[in-house]
């Protein structure tokens, strides 16, 4: 799976669906993940995050795409550490006090994403927070344009995924807890953060 086939055009695409009020939902986080000291961002896509996170942050920056990775090195953040690599195939021993997954945990299969929120479970410290930022089932137009969206990304960027997953539900089976929750565009999307148990 990787998104270099897409990268140049990506942020336009995602624009011109969502219009305007986009980067404001990308940028969410910023207020929490500001505070962590050690952020593991999963599929950060070009990096538009990096531009608003404090200096003192230590940042590891995880995507597949070497041409994401291009334009997020653009921003200009100092203390980011960038892996181009498959999540599910990338070792660490480091233990942060944040991951965030910007659009990332709807790239997999249900079996795939037992095995991404297992290893991200793992990688946050005790006091940890999970950052996600994602889509769930909201309006039949929405749902519509969800499946064409994940017949665009199996084409362009090998996505495993097929449909979109409850992973709120998931997760909390997984043995996180619901700790905040905003939603975005009609419920279309959602920013949660999650703690372990």
């Amino acid at each position: 799976m990787s998104f270099d086939r897409v990268a140049v055009f990506y942020d336009r695409l995602a624009r011109l669906v969502f219009g305007p009020k986009w980067t404001n939902v990308q940028l969410e986080p910023v207020k929490h993940l500001a505070t962590a000291e050690h952020v593991l961002i999963l599929g950060g896509g070009s990096g538009q995050i990096l531009e608003h996170l404090p200096e003192v942050a230590q940042i590891t920056y995880l995507e597949a795409s070497a041409k994401m990775i291009a334009l997020a090195q653009k921003k200009g953040h100092s203390n980011v550490r960038f892996v181009q690599t498959d999540f599910l195939k990338w070792h660490t021993e480091t233990k942060f006090d944040a991951i965030y997954c910007p659009f990332f945990l709807d790239c997999f299969s249900k079996q795939e994403l037992q095995r991404v929120t297992a290893k991200i479970e793992n990688a946050l410290l005790p006091e940890g927070i999970l950052h996600i930022i994602d889509f769930q089932r909201s309006t039949g137009w929405h749902n519509a344009l969800i499946n064409v969206m994940y017949l665009f990304f199996k084409y362009t960027a090998g996505v495993s995924g097929r449909k979109l997953l409850p992973f709120k539900r998931l997760l909390s089976a997984q043995g996180f807890q619901l700790i905040d929750d905003k939603s975005f565009f009609q419920g279309w999307i959602f920013y949660s953060r999650f703690k372990k148990r």
